[in-house]
């Protein structure tokens, strides 16, 4: 009579066991979740490390930037001073306002002492 006392605890048991593998879909949905959950903390903890070094990234490229700018700028800036302002000998303007500019007639009409284009005018 033990023995199917015996039988029996370890019958129930095993079909408990399967039951409640196979029947509780709360304990099966918690663990996806809380799966689910860790990977999205470890993929959003990866995703602030990837803004953090492009945001890093982009400071030093502006710096750089700002850089070649401002030795750009000085490059002009000699070159005008050394071409333009010290060489004003040439009949350049000196007024800082108007680059490059030579003191001369402008060319939208024929001079009055150019033979060869009224010439080719005439023609």
């Amino acid at each position: 009579m033990l023995q199917y006392v015996f039988i029996g605890f370890i019958l129930g048991l095993i079909i408990g066991l399967i039951i409640m593998r196979y029947g509780n879909k709360t304990i099966r949905n918690q663990n996806k979740i809380k799966k689910n959950l860790e990977e999205s903390k470890e993929e959003f903890i990866e995703y602030k490390k990837e803004i953090k070094d492009h945001l890093f990234k982009s400071m030093e490229l502006l710096e750089k930037l700002t850089s070649d700018y401002h030795n750009l700028y000085n490059h002009i800036y000699k070159g005008y001073k050394f071409f333009i302002y010290k060489k004003s000998k040439k009949n350049y303007i000196k007024n800082e306002n108007e680059f490059f500019f030579e003191k001369t007639q402008p060319r939208d009409y024929p001079i009055k002492n150019d033979k060869i284009i009224l010439n080719k005018i005439k023609k």
